[in-house]
């Protein structure tokens, strides 16, 4: 009987909330400050890995990785991953990148236990090395950091995809087992590190094992009439994009001016002659510049949240979502509350250039990926979007979190169910800004009691 009460009592959502401390030196081995980089999380170890530079220094370029535990929060130099007192030229070789900057393209495969770094712009260092940097690494990951070490990725075919490592980002579907790298332009590359294909893996778009390939998007065919857009089959366009929205079409990639329904839109400008049936096409987003990937097991894609214009001149509040094997993009989140975007270039009292990267983590057991406005208006605020629902919800938060400079990287770790922010440059020397978000709540509760997350309460 009590059984049966128990599943006729609605469902409930618990108020998720984020508490924000600061993390104070003491003593161990700090990292510096590095200006374009990413967090993540060492399944091994259950620690934070912050690629980043010698303690003290401050660069755009990465030479070494650091491991650090959360309680208390004490980082340490991963032995064999380079050496942080050099600032200058490295030359990569089987055991070793070269003095790379490498953006957001790192990536944790949870199969293997590797941590990937690829490519990364670097000019001639010293006149050795290329531009941009044709390496793909990966670091070992095991209980002791002391015998984690780089290797060389075997690549059957020579170079790395050039229209997305110089800027790109990179993140790893470990359903597929396939890495995704896109960015610095409207490129969208995918690589299979096993010896053999299966149908998913040709499906997303790899060709031949172990070798890059760039993959074409394609959300359907449409009729062209000067700026009148006509659907013929594919997606409807009021499921996947809104008006600003940009799509390639024809011969080139054009604005959204407005969206009638599913079947009917127009274009801020005509595509020539005309008019054109048939004609496919896709959407992309305008982001390229800051962007940090994320792999969702539970929707299958690859999304992102922000980020800037390649010139670095305007950031979007926008949430897109990648199909891995449906090979297109979706604006996510058409409809509700959407949050604060965050500015760019010298805003709001900050004396660093914000980037317009956004500082964004996530939490695969909650299909939820959080938001902290570091830079905008009425900023800083948390927020949280969840995959399966659609739809963002601005959290409860306490403490300010990483504030100002160049942005945050963010990462969720599962075992304090908590978010680690690094922030790069305050304008105040090299050592950086290291924050603790407690996540509490957010689970479904039914007549009381939480399912997953926050305390259990009656």
């Amino acid at each position: 009987m009590l059984i049966l009460l128990l599943l006729l009592l609605p469902l409930a959502a618990n108020a998720q909330s984020l508490t924000w401390q600061q993390q104070t030196n003491t003593g161990s081995t700090w990292p510096g400050a590095t200006g374009y980089s990413t967090n993540l999380y060492d399944p091994v170890t259950q620690k934070v890995l912050i690629p980043s530079v010698g303690p003290s220094n401050g660069s755009i370029f990465v030479n070494s990785i650091y491991e650090c535990s959360i309680s208390p929060f004490l980082c340490s130099y991963a032995s064999q991953s380079g050496d942080p007192t050099t600032t200058g030229c490295r030359v990569q070789t089987s055991t070793m990148f070269g003095n790379a900057h490498p953006y957001r393209l790192w990536a944790i495969d949870t199969l293997r236990s590797r941590l990937f770094l690829a490519g990364g712009p670097n000019d001639s260092c010293n006149g050795i090395g290329d531009n941009p940097r044709q390496q793909f690494y990966y670091f070992s990951l095991n209980g002791d950091p002391n015998n984690d070490t780089w290797s060389q990725q075997d690549i059957m075919s020579t170079g790395l995809p050039t229209g997305c490592i110089a800027e790109g980002a990179m993140t790893y579907d470990s359903t597929n087992d396939i890495y995704m790298c896109y960015g610095g332009e409207y490129h969208h590359w995918v690589f299979c590190p096993t010896n053999s294909l299966s149908a998913n893996q040709t499906t997303a778009g790899c060709v031949t094992a172990k070798v890059w390939a760039e993959v074409s998007p394609s959300n359907g065919v449409v009729d062209l009439n000067g700026t009148a857009v006509t659907r013929v089959s594919g997606d409807s366009f009021d499921q996947v994009m809104k008006a600003g929205d940009q799509v390639f079409v024809r011969d080139g990639f054009y604005v959204i001016a407005s969206i009638t329904n599913g079947n009917s839109m127009t274009l801020a400008t005509a595509p020539s002659g005309g008019p054109h049936s048939n004609q496919n096409w896709y959407l992309t987003p305008l982001a390229r510049a800051g962007v940090t990937l994320f792999h969702d097991t539970a929707s299958q894609q690859v999304i992102f949240y922000g980020a800037a214009n390649n010139s670095g001149t305007a950031t979007y509040n926008s949430i897109w979502g990648w199909s891995m094997l449906g090979k297109k993009w979706k604006h996510l989140a058409l409809t509700g509350t959407q949050p604060t975007i965050d500015c760019i270039g010298t805003c709001n009292g900050d004396s660093v250039s914000n980037i317009g990267q956004s500082s964004v983590a996530f939490k695969q057991s909650t299909n939820q990926l959080f938001y902290h406005c570091v830079a905008g208006t009425a900023c800083p605020q948390d927020w949280a979007y969840n995959t399966l629902t659609d739809a963002w919800t601005q959290l409860t938060a306490s403490g300010t979190g990483p504030s100002l400079g160049r942005g945050a990287y963010m990462v969720f770790i599962p075992p304090c169910n908590c978010i680690v922010g690094y922030l790069a440059a305050t304008g105040s020397g090299n050592e950086p800004q290291i924050w603790l978000g407690q996540i509490t709540g957010g689970g479904v509760s039914i007549g009381g009691r939480s399912s997953f997350g926050g305390a259990v309460s009656f």
